[in-house]
């Protein structure tokens, strides 16, 4: 079964430091792309088979948490 992990990374404080990074969301989709539309909104584009084939595509809005 495929399974996606989508991950943020921030640049770090020095420009030579490496750039800490957090698992956001692990899915059982294989992620096949990223997006941006004109607002800066990110989507991420998946499907449930190895390849793009087939009807099981989906689109994911991925959306900020309220603190």
């Amino acid at each position: 079964m495929p399974t996606g992990q989508i991950f943020l990374a921030m640049p770090p404080a020095s420009w030579r430091g490496l750039w800490p990074f957090e698992r956001l969301i692990e899915i059982d989709q294989r992620v096949h792309s990223l997006g941006q539309d004109a607002d800066g909104e990110v989507y991420v584009l998946t499907t449930a088979e190895g390849i793009p084939v087939g009807k099981s595509g989906k689109v994911w809005a991925l959306v900020r948490k309220a603190d």
